[in-house]
């Protein structure tokens, strides 16, 4: 029963993260609540996020004016989404090789995913797409919330997820949170 609660909430904290986003960008100025999630045991609750992609260290909520030009060429075009109504919350995906950039008006860096393609993406220096769960506890510690299809870590004001299939990591999510 624990793991089916468990899997409940890391679908409920997937859908809050759209919904939040989509609030955010269609005018919605709320702030979100407080995580009621337990704080992990160790500090990676003050450090930053970062993925490594095309051997780049890619920060979550840098300047992407000081980051594009070293991560090489897109492997596709970028997508952009536009506000529903009409504000300037618009958001623009950059694709790489085993790797997603979002940022917000092509400014600051909202978001980094590792694709289920990955070959040479990191997270935070230590985790790679085929890391077993323990791996992934040795290098960033305890996480906030667990179960046997996600690793969740709260860190700053940005949700790191990282997505398991048979036991290892598959993909990898972090998106700062509106404030």
């Amino acid at each position: 029963m624990k793991k089916n609660n468990l899997k409940k909430l890391a679908v409920l904290t997937a859908t809050a993260l759209v919904l939040t986003t989509g609030m955010v960008a269609c005018g919605d100025k709320k702030q979100s609540d407080k995580s009621t999630t337990k704080e992990a045991a160790d500090d990676t609750s003050s450090s930053e996020v970062f993925f490594t992609v095309n051997g780049v260290e890619v920060k979550q909520g840098a300047v992407w004016a000081d980051v594009k030009d070293t991560l090489g060429d897109e492997a596709k075009p970028s997508d952009t989404i536009e506000p529903c109504d009409g504000g300037d919350y618009i958001q623009i995906i950059h694709y790489y090789e085993g790797a997603e950039i979002t940022t917000l008006r092509d400014e600051n860096i909202i978001g980094i995913s590792m694709t289920t393609d990955s070959k040479d993406v990191d997270v935070m220096g230590a985790v790679k797409k085929g890391d077993t769960a323990e791996t992934v506890k040795n290098a960033l510690g305890t996480p906030n919330q667990e179960d046997e299809s996600m690793i969740v870590y709260e860190i700053g004001s940005s949700s790191l997820m990282l997505y398991m299939d048979n036991g290892v990591v598959n993909s990898a999510m972090c998106m700062q949170m509106p404030q």
